[in-house]
């Protein structure tokens, strides 16, 4: 896990525990999801 994860998904579960709805936190939750995910695809720039 890189180190900038972290902080990251704390920020993205803040907002989603202090937002409106269920939906926007699982909105929210969703786009992150795929982003976390795909950075193990890209390979690191030399």
């Amino acid at each position: 896990m890189a180190p900038c994860v972290g902080p990251v998904l704390a920020g993205i579960l803040t907002l989603a525990a202090a937002g409106e709805s269920v939906a926007q936190g699982a909105a929210l939750l969703f786009a992150y999801a795929p982003g976390s995910a795909c950075r193990s695809c890209w390979p690191s720039p030399s």
